[in-house]
């Protein structure tokens, strides 16, 4: 499978691979950093399994993408949290 990425270079792989394993392959530094990744234009978390051509940009926390997702993530993470703390309490859903 070819993979387009935002820099225009493409990466070839022979077989499927998740969104971290491709930035793994890529730099280390980047998949440390990474919180999601935008696969033709639809924004996916990094354990998803790309199988065909496509194009992809791995986000980080300063892509408004992986900001999103690294804030969703995190109040899953509090919300979790609070309820350990305080089991009665009602959560409510919003923007993270």
């Amino acid at each position: 499978m070819k993979i387009a990425l935002k820099d225009g270079s493409v990466k070839e792989y022979a077989q499927p691979m998740s969104i971290l394993d491709i930035a793994k392959d890529l730099s280390e530094g980047l998949a440390r950093v990474a919180c999601a990744g935008v696969v033709d234009g639809e924004t996916e978390d990094l354990r998803t399994v790309i199988d065909k051509d496509c194009t992809l940009n791995i986000c980080t926390a300063n892509d408004p993408e992986g900001l999103a997702a690294l804030r969703h993530t995190t109040s899953h993470v509090m919300a979790q949290a609070i309820k350990r703390l305080y089991p009665e309490i009602k959560l409510a859903i919003g923007r993270p």
